[in-house]
């Protein structure tokens, strides 16, 4: 058996909202490395929009998020695979519990947040979650493949904004995220054939100085570099590790494109709490995205009424 692990991101770019990250890990036959997981799975999964009962998608989370449709295509697969690990995911809170996050203390500084959450399902319909999650378990099972787990930074709009005046870099927040779970990863197991997934971010080619910097006490030799993929080998001792920087990690990777529905739905939880908390303070408000755009409309129109609540500004707009 072999440990392969996929990274990804939701809400680099908007001006509302946390910037998410996501890590998720499999435990797969040494037959099946480097196969696509998407044949050897296609009995209950398919890599776009579901066509019959039974099957969940699984696939980059931009394919399958609309803003019309919501998010039940995005909750249905992550609440398949928390059903995998046997985690608790009745609202959020307990799904944030779940997902290891480290932003339940600091929900508290934010009105929209503090003491809310959304009971879950919100939008896919429990059964059916529960007779998809059978039939992967069974798959699953079947190849081998075990599903070991899935654990979600939360990066609220306050800390994103110091992070990012400490650094005057908003790539480095993201790069810190990336960094521990390579760390967790690294120090679970490295002695089990580890191999990661990153989706690039930006042209961004070389990453040897940020691997040295994070695991200055390896041995780093660069597979490749070049526009498309970055790949490296780590060792020390006898133990070695590879981690791929890819461009469209997510549509390559299975574990990359469940990473970032992850991300994106937690992100969409996370939205719908603030604009609920601000629709309920302005009649008549049409919910955002938060992206740059919209974004600005929407502060625009809630301009007054932050005024009147003496709304912590920095906890709502990001700095960059």
């Amino acid at each position: 058996m072999a440990i392969v692990a996929g990274i990804d991101e939701a809400g680099y770019g908007p001006v509302l909202g946390p910037l998410l990250s996501t890590a998720t890990v499999f435990a797969i036959p040494n037959n099946l490395i480097g196969q696509d997981l998407w044949k050897t799975l296609s009995g209950s999964v398919s890599q776009g929009p579901a066509k019959r009962s039974g099957k969940i998608a699984v696939a980059d989370s931009k394919k399958l998020f609309s803003r019309s449709e919501g998010v039940a295509v995005l909750e249905k697969t992550a609440l398949c695979f928390m059903h995998l690990l046997g985690r608790p995911t009745g609202n959020l809170r307990q799904l944030l519990k779940s997902l290891r996050s480290n932003c339940a203390g600091q929900m508290k500084d934010y009105p929209w947040y503090h003491n809310k959450t959304i009971a879950l399902p919100s939008a896919a319909d429990a059964v059916d979650i529960s007779i998809c999650a059978n039939a992967l378990r069974t798959e699953t099972q079947r190849q081998g493949i075990k599903f070991l787990g899935v654990a979600s930074q939360v990066l609220l709009v306050g800390h994103y904004n110091e992070l990012v005046g400490k650094t005057r870099n908003k790539a480095t927040a993201l790069a810190g995220s990336t960094a521990v779970f390579l760390s967790e990863l690294v120090r679970r197991y490295s002695d089990k054939g580890l191999r990661v997934h990153v989706d690039k971010q930006g042209g961004r080619t070389r990453y040897r100085p940020f691997l040295q910097q994070c695991f200055g006490d390896w041995e780093l030799r660069i597979v490749n570099e070049h526009k498309d993929a970055s790949v490296y080998e780590m060792n020390k001792e006898k133990l070695s590790w590879q981690v791929h920087f890819e461009t469209k990690a997510e549509s390559k990777h299975l574990p990359v494109a469940l990473a970032s529905i992850y991300a994106k739905y937690v992100r969409e939880l996370f939205m719908k709490l603030l604009n609920r908390y601000w629709t309920e303070h302005v009649p008549g408000l049409k919910p955002t995205a938060g992206y740059y755009t919209d974004g600005k409309r929407f502060l625009s129109e809630i301009g007054p009424t932050c005024k009147k609540l003496n709304t912590p500004m920095s906890k709502l707009i990001r700095s960059r």
